[in-house]
């Protein structure tokens, strides 16, 4: 089933549950560096920030995958972007970035062991990130009309807009 993962900035704490019961789910142990969400600080404030894949609609770094590698698909029925390790040229010791450079929210992080790309699978349609969220700031839609390429933005341009919602100014120093 497509769905996609919401997020509702102002709502973020910082406490990382969601990052910890990813790390669970899909390490079997509290590894926050493995963790296919990331909750990063920015500014003064500060200010918390999940930063996700968003699973957009067009693909980018499926696309940037080069093409004798092929190491990254799109699967149509679950919606999300899958990665075959043992294809990925980082599994093999080349650092490609392409993934990463063409992802528009440039949120693609890496295996702390592997040093393959990570991206979030939605848990098969059951996040464990959002049932962990106390404050609610993550929810999963099952909104299949949705594109959700729009959400892909940096965590700057993400972090400015927070700023002067929750402090009426732009300030990100």
């Amino acid at each position: 089933m497509l769905g996609r993962l919401d997020i509702q900035y102002e709502k973020c704490t910082g406490c990382r549950a969601c990052q910890m019961a990813c790390a669970i789910n899909k390490e079997k142990q509290i590894w926050p560096e493995a963790a296919r969400i990331k909750v990063v600080q920015v500014g003064k404030g500060p200010l918390d920030i999940p930063i996700v894949c968003h699973q957009c609609s067009d693909h980018p770094c499926v696309t940037a995958c080069p093409d004798k590698v092929k190491a990254l698909s799109y699967d149509q029925d679950s919606g999300v972007v899958n990665i075959e390790v043992d294809k990925c040229l980082r599994s093999q010791g080349i650092q490609c970035q392409k993934c990463s450079r063409a992802c528009p929210g440039m949120v693609i992080t890496y295996h702390p062991l592997t040093g393959t790309p990570l991206f979030c699978d939605l848990c098969g349609g059951d996040p464990a990130c959002v049932k962990a969220c106390g404050p609610q700031a993550l929810s999963y839609n099952l909104d299949p009309c949705f594109d959700s390429k729009h959400l892909n933005r940096s965590v700057l341009q993400i972090a400015c807009d927070l700023a002067v919602k929750v402090y009426g100014r732009e300030e990100i120093k």
